[in-house]
């Protein structure tokens, strides 16, 4: 510390700095740290949404792939080539295999219940859910591995409690697509114009749940996950802002059917249209 020699009546004594000379210190000291913290938590942040951006695309375009993937071989036999290709309740053949959840869903509802492909599951109806048919190919690990007992095998997607997309399969694997996820969404595309048509059908229009007697041929889905980490300073969306995700609406807000958008969280959505192409038939 500066140290300043004051002659008082002839004696020398030392001063330190004055009031005011301290607080023009401080403030000064004051402004430099809150510069140097602004600049930390901007770097921090633009370092997470970096991260947050590269992990969350990888995730999305990951579990888009795996969906996809199986879907393209729904209904897929070296021998039957008129099989059914996905299990609703009530179409032909869906009650001679079993699909059991490996835990409960996320309205909590029992894994013992039979599943299908179905719309508008968990407590907010975000969530549906897609059962693939098929003989063989891979199931839910990558192999070419499947139980000979039988010789229709089922891969099942679907959200849990934890909001991570699951696949599971009838060779018992259970495995995390990925997490985060908001909303799952898959409609189905109907061929209503059969005649006249040669090759692959044609979707005339998409519907939420198919019906027993519908021909479908395609399958469209849309995916929107959310970052682990919050990667920004949190933003002021409008009360009424809303999210499109196919059929179904996420609203700005909390509690049931609603996202926290100003949560600083960020959000990709995730879209796919696969054909159908294994069955001769194209039943369901």
């Amino acid at each position: 510390m500066k140290n300043r020699i004051v002659h008082a009546k002839g004696i020398d004594q030392l001063a330190g700095f004055t009031i005011i000379e301290l607080m023009i210190s401080i403030a000064v000291t004051s402004i430099i740290l809150i510069a140097v913290f602004n600049l930390f938590v901007s770097n921090s942040l633009s370092y997470n949404l970096q991260q947050s951006v590269s992990s969350i695309q990888e995730e999305g375009r990951y579990a888009s792939q795996a969906i996809s993937q199986s879907v393209m071989l729904a209904g897929y036999s070296e021998n039957n080539f008129t099989q059914p290709m996905l299990r609703f309740k009530g179409a032909p053949g869906a009650n001679s295999i079993s699909v059991k959840r490996g835990d409960p869903d996320a309205a909590g509802n029992s894994s013992q219940a039979e599943q299908y492909a179905s719309n508008g599951t968990g407590a907010n109806q975000a969530f549906d859910q897609i059962v693939v048919l098929i003989e063989s190919g891979e199931n839910c690990t990558g192999a070419d591995a499947w139980p000979t007992s039988t010789p229709n095998h089922w891969k099942y997607f679907y959200v849990n409690q934890k909001r991570q997309l699951i696949c599971q399969d009838s060779a018992d694997n259970k495995e995390i697509i990925t997490a985060g996820v908001e909303s799952f969404q898959i409609q189905y595309g109907i061929d209503t114009n059969l005649a006249g048509e040669i090759g692959y059908k044609q979707p005339d229009t998409y519907v939420n749940t198919p019906e027993a007697d519908h021909r479908v041929v395609a399958i469209r889905f849309a995916l929107v996950l959310k970052s682990r980490d919050i990667t920004k300073a949190p933003q002021q969306y409008p009360a009424n802002y809303t999210l499109k995700v196919l059929d179904h609406t996420l609203k700005n807000g909390t509690g049931t059917n609603a996202v926290a958008f100003s949560d600083g969280h960020l959000r990709r959505l995730f879209f796919s249209t696969i054909k159908l192409r294994n069955s001769k038939s194209g039943d369901i």
